[in-house]
C-alpha cells in the first residue's frame, strides 16, 4: 500500500508526465518549456487540498477501509511514515 519504492516510482512517473505536458503546452504556445509562466502553472498544480481519511472503529469491513486508505495515500503522495501516522490517527474505539 505505502511502499517507499512504489511511492518514489509514482513520483518519477508523475514528474515525467508533468514535463511532457509542459513541453506540449509550450510548443502549442510557441514558447520554451521552462518559461516563467510554465513554472508558475506547475507550482500552482502542486498546491492542492489533501484528502482526509475517515475514522475506522472496527465495526465495518476492514478491506474496504484499507482500499480507500490506499487510494487516499496515493493521491496525497504519502510515504511510509505518513501512512503509518495517518493510519494510527484514523483508528478509534476497539480498532485501536
Amino acid at each position: 500500500m505505502c511502499d517507499v519504492e512504489e511511492v518514489e516510482e509514482r513520483g518519477r512517473k508523475r514528474q515525467k508526465d508533468d514535463d511532457k505536458k509542459r513541453e506540449t503546452s509550450a510548443r502549442r504556445r510557441g514558447k520554451h518549456a521552462s518559461s516563467s509562466a510554465d513554472r508558475h502553472a506547475t507550482h500552482k498544480k502542486r498546491h492542492r487540498h489533501n484528502l482526509k481519511v475517515g475514522k475506522y472503529d472496527g465495526s465495518s469491513d476492514i478491506e474496504t477501509f484499507l482500499k480507500q486508505f490506499g487510494y487516499i495515500a496515493t493521491y496525497n503522495r504519502w510515504d511510509n511514515e505518513d501512512c503509518l501516522a495517518n493510519l494510527i490517527a484514523s483508528l478509534t474505539g476497539s480498532a485501536k
